[in-house]
């Protein structure tokens, strides 16, 4: 399942309040790596379930996938630090497209646009998306029975009222992960302030676009500062490796 393929627009606005974004502060603000670590689901699954997510992606990702080894290589080393705190070796799939996108398929494989790389400015920028991906498979359970009761309730009376709130609990589920990518950040020494600073130069750009499912930035700005408010000072770092990515994608 792709968490942020944008399946199902809601027409009616969702109402998350300043005291959601408190109390997902206060329940995650004491949470340390050990005990995330503890709850995380196993890592991937044997090879030929890997190879069959792979197989499925959407057909816009498989047609613009980008085959070259090389430039997947060097992605991992940035993304590595995040990867062995959690014990993760994602498949990794780079698609060209501008438009900057990071999403996760069944906790194996993670898609990441040429854009997304392009216009990160830091090491830190882009683990931070990758955290917030982990933080997906840490609330799967969640997701997965959010989502299938969504389709549920679209597919027999489509109540706008029901969903709504449904709409809101994912959106609610997504503040979470920020708060489980910004207490994993803290842990790595880096700053988890760059990959909001992303989400919000995404949104000024695709002001017409519809996040469904997703809260205001605002909000997600609030999450991470709060949850993690020590490491918004860490210097953020921009690797050899990153600058030589970037360089090969613009050629």
């Amino acid at each position: 399942m792709l968490y942020h393929v944008l399946s199902l627009v809601l027409i009616c606005s969702m109402q998350i309040t300043e005291q959601d974004v408190n109390d997902v502060i206060a329940a995650y603000r004491t949470q340390t790596v050990e005990t995330l670590r503890q709850r995380m689901p196993p890592p991937a699954g044997p090879q030929t379930f890997i190879e069959s997510v792979l197989r499925n992606l959407p057909a816009d990702v498989l047609k613009q996938k980008v085959n070259d080894t090389r430039l997947t290589d060097k992605l991992r080393i940035i993304l590595k630090p995040v990867f062995e705190l959690y014990g993760r070796n994602y498949e990794l799939v780079i698609v060209k497209n501008k438009a900057p996108l990071m999403m996760s398929d069944s906790g194996v494989v993670l898609v990441i646009t040429t854009g997304m790389i392009e216009q990160a400015t830091s090491d830190d920028e882009l683990i931070g998306y990758a955290a917030h991906e982990i933080g997906h498979e840490y609330f799967v359970f969640y997701s997965v029975e959010s989502r299938h009761l969504m389709q549920t309730i679209s597919e027999q009376g489509n109540e706008i009222a029901l969903r709504r709130r449904l709409a809101e609990i994912l959106a609610l589920i997504e503040l979470q992960c920020d708060a489980f990518a910004a207490i994993s950040l803290a842990r790595l020494n880096r700053n988890p302030i760059d990959s909001l600073k992303g989400l919000e130069r995404a949104e000024s750009a695709y002001s017409n676009y519809s996040w469904a499912n997703h809260p205001p930035v605002a909000m997600r700005r609030k999450v991470i500062e709060g949850v993690a408010p020590q490491a918004l000072q860490i210097p953020s770092t921009e690797s050899e490796t990153l600058r030589q990515l970037k360089a090969a994608l613009q050629k």
